[in-house]
């Protein structure tokens, strides 16, 4: 009788082991048909006690997007390779650049970091072209629809030894040339070609 007992038992762990793989297997493949999973929001954003947004501590880290030299949207004003402008930067904050990847939209928190560099030439070994020079401005996109209903989102302007930063009035400059030229959600992924291969189709 003991074993019998014993052979049942083991009968029914194998039995059981056999039902969890299955289980398992069937969940995967149910995730797999189901697709990603939308995240809505992140909330990776810290805010002063007057709704100044804090210079984010963990820049340094975020995700390159693209960068440009002596970019602007005048056509009045023409380039002049002599004095090509600032250097300009972009950035992602890596909790919102992973959903994105997985789902192709920017989820409500994402943030955006624009540097501003000068340029200089002539530095150290270098004789031709440009390099960086100092900060001269960072600037902050951010997506929040509850903060900002009007656009859902807007600008926070940092010069380089800032701590933190308020946001302009709605509407304003910025947030009217993001909707009326962004390629995806008023962002200008046509400029960022890290996202280029995560945009939905028809984005």
């Amino acid at each position: 009788m003991k074993r019998w007992t014993m052979m049942a038992g083991a009968a029914l762990l194998v039995a059981g082991v056999g039902a969890i793989g299955v289980w398992q297997k069937n969940a995967s493949a149910a995730a797999a048909l189901a697709g990603p999973v939308l995240v809505e929001s992140v909330e990776v954003a810290r805010f002063g006690d007057t709704g100044d947004l804090r210079r984010p501590a963990n820049i340094d880290e975020w995700v390159f997007l693209g960068a440009s030299l002596g970019m602007g949207y005048n056509a009045q004003v023409p380039f002049d390779p002599d004095t090509p402008g600032n250097f300009q930067t972009v950035l992602m904050e890596p909790t919102a650049y992973n959903v994105f990847k997985e789902t192709g939209t920017f989820p409500d928190g994402t943030m955006f970091a624009l540097y501003f560099h000068g340029s200089r030439t002539n530095v150290s070994i270098n004789t031709s072209g440009f390099v960086m020079d100092e900060e001269l401005a960072l600037e902050i996109h951010l997506k929040d629809k509850d903060r900002f209903p009007e656009t859902g989102f807007n600008f926070f302007f940092f010069g380089p030894d800032d701590k933190h930063a308020s946001a302009p009035a709605l509407p304003n400059d910025c947030t009217n040339c993001h909707i009326k030229h962004g390629a995806t959600d008023s962002v200008f992924t046509q400029f960022y070609p890290a996202l280029r291969p995560y945009l939905r189709a028809g984005d």
